[in-house]
């Protein structure tokens, strides 16, 4: 798909901080691949308020940077730049379980970014303490 469309930007959405290696890795990934979309991280952090450690509380700030501000050795572009291509013409990557992601999106959860974009279909979410990485139905 992104080779067919090297313009459109990917945005990758992420609800959780657990999520911060597989958003490290996405890039490098995307790099190794030579795929080079334009790439934007769009955190959304604690979106349920949940209590968090220090820790925790620490990766919701460092992704919440790595959003706003972008991370070049990464491949990730300051979301900002992003302006208006987030509204068509793209793809997005939602690391999250789908029910959960339609449920976020019922309660306004969900960041308007990337709304409308292609999304490119993969399912990495965390269940608990278990990441889960489910390949798309390709029989259909």
């Amino acid at each position: 798909m992104t080779r067919e469309h090297p313009d459109w930007p990917i945005f990758i959405k992420s609800f959780n901080f657990l999520d911060y290696e597989v958003i490290q890795a996405l890039g490098v990934f995307f790099i190794a691949k030579s795929i080079n979309n334009p790439r934007y991280l769009v955190y959304i952090a604690n979106p349920y308020g949940e209590v968090r450690n220090a820790f925790q509380s620490g990766l919701d700030q460092a992704l919440l940077v790595e959003s706003s501000n972008g991370a070049i050795s990464r491949g990730y572009l300051p979301l900002l730049a992003a302006g208006a291509r987030s509204e068509r013409n793209c793809f997005v990557i939602v690391l999250r379980k789908p029910e959960q992601f339609v449920s976020d999106q019922a309660s306004g959860k969900d960041s308007a970014i990337g709304r409308n974009c292609v999304q490119i279909p993969i399912s990495i979410y965390w269940d608990g303490p278990d990441l889960h990485f489910l390949a798309p139905d390709v029989a259909g």
